[in-house]
Formats: C-alpha cells, structure tokens, sequence
C-alpha cells in the first residue's frame, strides 16, 4: 500500500512557500473538488498539481500567487 502525504497549508506557510493571504486560492480550488497533490519549487518556477478523481492537471508559475491563480482558472 502505497501512502502520500496529503497537502497542508499551515505547513506550506510555515516552510515559507505560500503567504497566508493565499488561502483564499486554496479553498477555491478545493471547492470547485480538487485536491492539492504536489505544490512544488523547481527550476521553472512553482509547480502546482491538483487531482480530482483519476484527472490530474499540473500547473507551472513564476509566483506561488500565479499558479495558484492559473490553477483555479484550469479546474
């Protein structure tokens, strides 16, 4: 059985990856049913992956605020 951590907000602020004022980004995608999967830092800029079901959808930026906003646009 395979485990993945699931995604945490709190967390994501306190390693200083996300403000808190991104929230707002967060519940939004969360309502419109998907998961955060990934929300990663890589040499292209923020990687944002979001799941629903078996549909899997990444997302790059060059701000955490920009691919949060790209996410919500894609869901």
């Amino acid at each position: 059985m395979i485990s993945f951590r699931e995604f945490n907000f709190n967390k994501a602020v306190k390693a200083g990856n996300l403000e808190k004022s991104d929230k707002k980004y967060v519940d939004e995608i969360e309502k419109r049913g998907y998961k955060i999967k990934d929300f990663i830092i890589t040499s292209k800029g923020y990687e944002l992956t979001i799941a629903s079901g078996r549909e899997k959808k990444s997302f790059i930026g060059k701000t955490p605020e920009d691919v949060l906003k790209k996410a919500i646009k894609g869901a």
